[in-house]
């Protein structure tokens, strides 16, 4: 995806004006970097820890990424917890060098294999949308030689993952609810 660049994109310094042609979206270019927080998820072969998901995850900011693996991140009600996990991960690899990587929507068409990318984070997926499924099954299942991540807002994104798209995760990050103060 090429998003619009309009006046503010000038206004960026040069490392954001690049995250945002990835099709990172501009609200998360430069949100503060925040410690997930994780919560206990059912798996098939039973609970999924907080603690293990926290250790799969300082592994994934370590290790070099375009591994052809699958990976899920999760949150609920919205998808804000997991873009800005997302977010500050990819922030974090970027200044590290890495920078073949692209935000989707799920719609979009794959890419030729000249142009594939080391990874591609599939966004706009939500549980409650019947109509993107087949489009998720395309990126998920087609041999891209890319590393898939899937930022999904659902209740209980094993479950779905399994009956719906029929596959398993290498790695689900499922992550808590913010809490937001009012006044």
């Amino acid at each position: 995806m090429i998003p619009k660049r309009d006046h503010s994109f000038y206004r960026l310094p040069p490392d954001l004006r690049a995250l945002y042609l990835t099709g990172m979206p501009k609200v998360y270019l430069d949100a503060p970097n925040t410690t997930p927080h994780f919560k206990n998820e059912k798996t098939a072969k039973g609970v999924l820890k907080s603690q293990t998901q926290q250790e799969a995850y300082e592994f994934i900011k370590t290790t070099e990424l375009g591994d052809q693996r699958f990976i899920l991140f999760c949150s609920f009600p919205s998808d804000q917890q997991a873009m800005l996990s997302v977010a500050g991960l990819l922030r974090e690899k970027h200044r590290a060098g890495f920078n073949k990587f692209e935000f989707v929507h799920p719609a979009e068409n794959l890419p030729h294999h000249d142009l594939v990318k080391d990874l591609y984070v599939v966004t706009g997926v939500h549980e409650s949308d019947a109509s993107i499924v087949s489009q998720v099954r395309k990126w998920i299942r087609t041999p891209l030689g890319a590393e898939i991540w899937v930022v999904l807002t659902a209740r209980e994104p094993y479950r779905w993952f399994n009956e719906v798209l029929g596959v398993q995760p290498q790695y689900l990050f499922s992550f808590k609810e913010a809490v937001v103060s009012v006044g």
